[in-house]
């Protein structure tokens, strides 16, 4: 429980017993912010109580009435034993990994309804976080994931002779971000961290986002798909 202020001002912490009922007593505010955490069915936020004089009775629910149901593709493609790792909306409950089964369905186990925390961090496909709502029907959303591929690059010029430690730039059209900023966090990993040809004029690009992306190198450029699983090996011409 916090003060509307923040909970810079106030904090309150407080167990339920047996009855289901927590007190506290002399917190000299007319107003207050109830957070309600379960480690086994989640969190409900944000509920204003108006504080009286004397004694003030609230009553909340946390029922563990809805499923957080998804289903794990990567395009048309349905991924199996995804493990997918659900928590409370603040984070700070983990539910631990569900996998997804030979027809992409995860569901957790039951949960308080409302909005909860959805990842996925396994090496063969790109990180995933974001927000999932679990509900009491059966309906079933699409969590759309990239498997990750390889990608090697070599640059020739109009001779066909090699290009030594030119700077290519890469950008995924999809995610409209730079596999320069990638490699520097770690989220894939170049044979060179500013993605410089070699003295053979190769440039590699481990773990990156199956799709398309945008070249450039010098005054030429281009566009070029990153398959999945494996690796993909393109010829540049630079003028």
């Amino acid at each position: 429980m916090t003060s509307p202020l923040g909970a810079s001002y106030w904090d309150f912490f407080g167990h339920s017993g047996s009855d289901g009922w927590t007190h506290w007593g002399n917190i000299g505010l007319t107003q207050v912010d109830v957070h309600l955490y379960d480690t086994r069915i989640g969190s409900r936020g944000g509920l204003r109580v108006e504080l009286e004089d004397d004694v003030t009775e609230v009553e909340f629910e946390l029922s563990a009435d809805a499923r957080v149901r998804l289903r794990t593709m990567d395009g048309d493609q349905v991924l199996s034993g995804v493990p997918v790792e659900i928590s409370d909306p603040t984070g700070t409950y983990d539910y631990g990994a569900f996998p997804s089964d030979a027809a992409g369905l995860c569901e957790s186990r039951p949960v308080h309804e409302g909005e909860h925390v959805v990842r996925v961090r396994t090496p063969s496909l790109w990180p995933v976080e974001t927000r999932w709502m679990a509900r009491e029907d059966e309906r079933v959303d699409v969590l759309q994931l990239r498997r990750r591929g390889n990608l090697e690059l070599t640059l020739e010029n109009a001779g066909n002779a090699r290009i030594a430690h030119a700077q290519v730039h890469l950008e995924s059209i999809e995610f409209s971000a730079s596999v320069a900023d990638w490699t520097a966090r770690n989220l894939c990993r170049a044979s060179s961290a500013s993605l410089t040809t070699d003295a053979a004029g190769r440039l590699s690009v481990e773990g990156l986002p199956r799709g398309d992306y945008r070249w450039r190198c010098g005054q030429a450029s281009g566009e070029l798909t990153v398959a999945p699983l494996g690796w993909t090996r393109i010829a540049l011409r630079v003028e």
